[in-house]
């Protein structure tokens, strides 16, 4: 499977939680968004392929102001498991603009979201019964390899009855909106130049917005896409588009460093337990019913404009200031040779020339003692997430160094996950040698690259 094709669908981030002027735009916020893109190709009529896709988000910032934060873009697979842990295969910055009622509109262009708009023009009263239409841009992805474009599109909402989304009262909306090349006599550049004689699609949206402060929680968009171009096969495309949120009040990072000192916090920890809650409602990515999962409901947005834009560069793990404060030195961590590395962001937590065979990603088991007191530490951070990045030091061929990292990565993701943490809460990459601490010139120098870092995800 071609992960940059799977693309295609795009990544639809949609900024949720904040409606409007109200106290709670005073406070700091935090939320999680995990889309799903999930479709059947078939060239000339006859079945050629099932793909998959995922992309997982984590935000924060003021409520009322521009959030910023980190989305991972996983590898997928034609038939994978929600319980397990997931290899990322490309991370962005970015930052996003909330207008009222969580829209995002009016935003510079690219593959990422894919829906962009929705919603706009929306009533205040939300009965159901209600209708009206509006425009929107969907990011469409015609190949591999090809960035998307706008694709102008008018939305045709209704306000459903209410029901029920994980067991939570929700405001259902359904929408409707067609692609079509060439429209209304004009042609697209892009599609012209691709060979695209024609382009017709179907989207059907179900919104689903909590009943009571009306954050957005969930949108599935059912597509089917029919392409025909100048030379070769017709395609069509079938299958569906998940996008599912969780917010909460920002964690408070003091706490995060007591839980993680084996200290009493005092209070629990600010919790997005509701992301993985609300996850587990819907089907695993690639099943056949992994649409069907819940009723409809409908989302008021946003007026005036918002914005997205790309922030600072991805995430480099190697930054950031050690915390040596006396309650964390003496800690289990410490002992254990893990530094707790206040990234900006997010906490980190670097662990230190982490000893496995030779050339192999097998954990001597000298060091088990040390993945014990890692997975007390993150079992005391409840509904966190967290990515396990592996480090290696530039003695070979980069090539080499970078599958190294990978297998090594998954292997203490796997430990972990053996001691009791749901898989699900891992995501994980390898990054070679491409982030060394130190230069490589010494043996001395080459273990401080040798690490795993673990950032928790807020």
């Amino acid at each position: 499977m071609k992960p940059a094709r799977v693309a295609a669908l795009g990544l639809a981030l949609l900024c949720f939680l904040l409606q409007g002027p109200s106290a709670a735009m005073a406070q700091s916020r935090a939320f999680a968004v995990t889309e799903r893109g999930d479709y059947s190709r078939y060239l000339a009529g006859r079945y050629v392929e099932h793909l998959w896709r995922e992309a997982r988000g984590w935000f924060d910032g003021e409520a009322g102001s521009p959030l910023s934060g980190k989305v991972y873009l996983l590898q997928g697979s034609v038939r994978d498991q929600a319980s397990s842990s997931r290899e990322v295969a490309a991370s962005l910055s970015v930052g996003l603009g909330l207008g009222r009622f969580a829209a995002i509109k009016d935003v510079s262009f690219g593959d990422f979201p894919s829906h962009r708009g929705l919603m706009a023009g929306a009533p205040e009263r939300l009965e159901a019964g209600v209708s009206w239409t509006a425009p929107a841009t969907f990011a469409f992805s015609l190949k591999e390899g090809v960035p998307s474009f706008p694709m102008p599109v008018l939305v045709e909402y209704r306000v459903d009855k209410p029901g029920l989304l994980g067991g939570k009262p929700v405001i259902a909306i359904r929408g409707l909106f067609a692609l079509r090349h060439p429209s209304m006599g004009s042609h697209n550049a892009s599609l012209d130049s691709a060979g695209v004689v024609s382009l017709a699609g179907k989207h059907e949206l179900d919104l689903y917005l909590d009943a009571e402060d009306r954050s957005l929680l969930f949108i599935r968009d059912h597509f089917e896409e029919n392409i025909a171009f100048g030379s070769g096969p017709a395609e069509r495309r079938t299958g569906f588009i998940l996008v599912f949120s969780a917010g909460s009040p920002s964690p408070d990072r003091g706490a995060q460093i007591a839980a993680l000192s084996g200290r009493d916090v005092g209070a629990p920890l600010a919790s997005s337990a509701e992301g993985p809650a609300l996850a587990a409602a819907l089907p695993p990515a690639g099943s056949p019913g992994s649409a069907a999962a819940v009723p409809a409901s409908p989302l008021p947005q946003a007026e005036g404009q918002t914005s997205i834009w790309t922030g600072p560069g991805p995430f480099v793990a190697g930054t950031g200031d050690i915390l040596d404060e006396s309650p964390v030195a003496d800690t289990p961590l410490a002992k254990a040779g893990v530094d707790i590395v206040d990234a900006g962001t997010s906490l980190v937590l670097r662990v230190r020339d982490l000893r496995f065979v030779p050339d192999g990603d097998e954990i001597l088991s000298g060091e088990r003692w040390r993945l014990d007191a890692i997975h007390d530490a993150l079992a005391a951070l409840t509904g966190r997430n967290f990515l396990v990045e592996g480090h290696a030091a530039a003695v070979g061929k980069s090539a080499g160094e970078l599958e190294l990292s990978r297998r090594r990565a998954k292997r203490v993701v796997d430990e972990l996950v053996a001691r009791g943490i749901a898989a699900s809460r891992f995501i994980w990459r390898g990054l070679g040698s491409t982030l060394p601490l130190a230069p490589n010139d010494t043996e001395e120098n080459r273990a401080k690259n040798r690490r795993v870092e673990i950032t928790i995800l807020d």
